[in-house]
């Protein structure tokens, strides 16, 4: 069995536990865990304006671009205007898309521009998870592990 993390733009994430993870068929509980976690890898590809992520540091922005942008929004970084995208990826806003189920967790964004960024011909990936950051995900469902099986033992004592 298979536990299942997707989100768009990043390749499926598949947390390998399958001797535990037969014994279950719900680790829904593990997922306010994994959305922190998430919540907090996104907070870092903003701050390093994608350098935290695989895909590294986003493609500058067009000298043009970049003179009116700091006219109009000041302060605003490579993919922040409004805030609105940053926003719906590291807090719960209307414009976050999370789809959980027993053994699948969907992380996201409903914000439109979202995919363009994305896949877009200037490409600056929001999702870009290293290797180290989806070893952090299973460090986290680790713990959840640990935790339940904790639980268990206890109220079968």
């Amino acid at each position: 069995m298979r536990l299942t993390i997707t989100g768009y733009g990043f390749k499926e994430a598949e947390v390998g536990f399958s001797r535990i993870l037969a014994l279950t068929s719900n680790v829904s509980s593990a997922w306010p865990a994994v959305i922190r976690e998430l919540r907090s890898q996104q907070a870092q590809q903003f701050t390093t304006q994608g350098a935290s992520g695989a895909s590294g540091k986003w493609l500058p922005l067009s000298a043009q671009y970049k003179i009116a942008k700091q006219k109009k929004y000041p302060g605003r970084t490579i993919l922040e205007r409004t805030g609105r995208l940053r926003a719906s990826l590291q807090v719960e806003t209307g414009d976050s898309a999370i789809e959980k189920h027993p053994m699948s967790l969907f992380f996201g964004t409903t914000v439109p521009y979202a995919q363009y960024h994305q896949d877009g011909p200037r490409r600056r990936p929001i999702f870009s998870l290293t290797n180290r950051q989806l070893a952090s995900i299973g460090s986290t469902m680790h713990k959840w592990l640990g935790a339940e099986v904790s639980k268990a033992m206890r109220s079968a004592a």
